[in-house]
């Protein structure tokens, strides 16, 4: 935290303004912020977290990741991400955080240090999954308990709507025709349980359009990311401009902020010459 602060201080100290508690496309809309500014750069991300369809998946104790390490940070959760939980989070219990990358990782560390028992869960194995390696060394050290090759296939809820358990069966990865990754594979009649009292769904993130939806001729896709933007971070709306997850559809935070400071540069060839060129060099 004290790092964030100080990354704050230095871009306040290049003058920038920076406006919080006002959410874009609800407070005000980016057509009027475009009247304001001569150009405007989309970096909204992906924040609204996933589910997988499985039965159950909507008991009070079924989290995504999104609202759950946005609750651990600070005192509430929008409505906007996270309209379906109202999140308490669970201390000294039994917890199951489905997924295998670095979202994943990032929730087992926040819900062991709430003092939980925390319990990975994912279809692949350790060697195929998207976070590092040395993850899952520093995640076992501090206690995690680790299911590979493990299929979620239903949150198992109470009469009282409580997470008492997660169903399960065990998967086995089978060779790619093609050459591709291995395939996950269910394997018949290992249906088990893992004990739990709440489910995080770390299995990746949405992008929420409520900032540009109503921008008339800009391109969004089905996932609702922006999918006509070029290599100098143009959309194909003169004088809008967009990085990070919100084009990629989910990608490291160095590649965000690589796309903010390569856009920065683009911004600014337009804002010296207003010549707008889609889709050129």
């Amino acid at each position: 935290r004290e790092v964030l602060d100080w990354e704050i201080s230095l871009i306040e100290k290049l003058g920038v303004e920076i406006k919080t508690g006002i959410k874009v496309g609800k407070d005000i809309s980016l057509n009027e912020l475009r009247k304001q500014f001569d150009a405007v750069f989309i970096g909204v991300g992906s924040g609204r977290g996933k589910k997988m369809g499985i039965p159950g998946e909507d008991l009070k104790s079924v989290y995504t990741a999104i609202s759950f390490l946005m609750k651990a940070n600070v005192d509430y959760v929008d409505d906007m991400l996270a309209p379906d939980v109202d999140i308490e989070l669970p201390r000294n219990k039994k917890v199951a955080v489905i997924g295998g990358g670095f979202t994943a990782a990032d929730c087992m560390y926040t819900s062991i240090r709430l003092g939980n028992e925390t319990h990975l869960v994912y279809r692949r194995t350790r060697d195929t999954s998207s976070a590092r390696q040395e993850e899952w060394d520093h995640l076992a050290e501090e206690g995690a308990i680790l299911h590979w090759l493990t299929q979620p296939i239903e949150v198992i809820g109470n009469e009282k709507g409580e997470v008492v358990g997660l169903k399960c069966i065990k998967m086995e990865l089978v060779p790619d025709e093609k050459g591709g990754r291995p395939k996950p594979v269910e394997v018949p009649g290992s249906e088990h349980i893992i004990e739990c009292d709440a489910v995080i769904m770390a299995v990746g993130q949405g992008d929420n359009p409520l900032a540009y939806k109503d921008v008339e001729g800009l391109n969004i896709d089905k996932w609702n990311n922006l999918s006509t933007v070029d290599k100098k971070f143009r959309t194909n709306v003169e004088g809008i401009f967009a990085g990070g997850d919100v084009v990629n559809g989910g990608d490291t935070v160095v590649v965000a902020i690589r796309h903010g400071r390569d856009a920065a540069e683009s911004i600014h060839e337009y804002l010296m010459t207003k010549e707008w060129k889609y889709g050129e060099e």
